[in-house]
Order: structure tokens, then C-alpha cells, then sequence
């Protein structure tokens, strides 16, 4: 049986529970000193209608997606990250209109890969 491997060897990623609403920013990875975060898998979906950004820190990684009510994305995971933030930056996701957030973040944090 094929072996995939989501991220760097040691460095399997954690899973993160998302769940926000009424707020412009979620906080979704916290910020560590000398430590970037790599998202390798996204599942999110809106109760109402939106604009969902990712961001390193204060700094968009994406343009805004729209999203319908009770629509969502999904980033499958491919063993490339899709957003890494500077290091010492928390990994956010912005949110226009303060909707119900509600999945699944799949990301690594480490020091050793910049």
C-alpha cells in the first residue's frame, strides 16, 4: 500500500477545531517565537454569507473568497503546504461579516523548517 505523508518526515500535522462567530478575525493558530506555521488542509464552512481570508499575522496570504450561506472550502491536502506565515506569526482567518465558522484546520508549527 502507497505511503503519503502530509508534511516534512517528523513533522505530521495537528488537527484544530474551528469554531467563531461574530468575530472579524479568528485567531486560529497562535503565534510561537522563531516558530512558522504550515496549513496543509482546510475544511470551513459559513452560516451566512461571507468573505473568508487567510492570513500571516495581520498580512492577507489569499484574496477573499466568497461564500454563499452554508457554503464552504475545502483545501485538500497534497503534501504542499497551501499558506505558511513568517516566522513568529499567528495564523488567521478573516472574516467579513462575522458568520458562523465552524470546521477543521490541519497545520504544523515547528522552529527547524523556516
Amino acid at each position: 500500500m502507497p505511503y503519503f505523508q502530509l508534511g516534512p518526515a517528523n513533522d505530521q500535522p495537528y488537527s484544530l477545531a474551528v469554531v467563531s462567530a461574530a468575530t472579524t478575525t479568528i485567531a486560529t493558530v497562535a503565534a510561537l517565537t522563531g516558530q512558522t506555521v504550515r496549513v496543509y488542509k482546510v475544511f470551513l464552512v459559513a452560516s451566512t454569507a461571507t468573505t473568508l481570508g487567510f492570513a500571516d499575522g495581520s498580512t492577507a496570504l489569499s484574496g477573499g473568497l466568497s461564500i454563499l450561506a452554508n457554503g464552504s472550502v475545502t483545501l485538500g491536502a497534497d503534501g504542499t503546504p497551501w499558506f505558511q506565515t513568517s516566522s513568529g506569526n499567528a495564523f488567521n482567518i478573516t472574516n467579513s461579516a462575522g458568520a458562523q465558522i465552524s470546521g477543521t484546520v490541519y497545520y504544523t508549527q515547528n522552529r527547524f523548517f523556516p
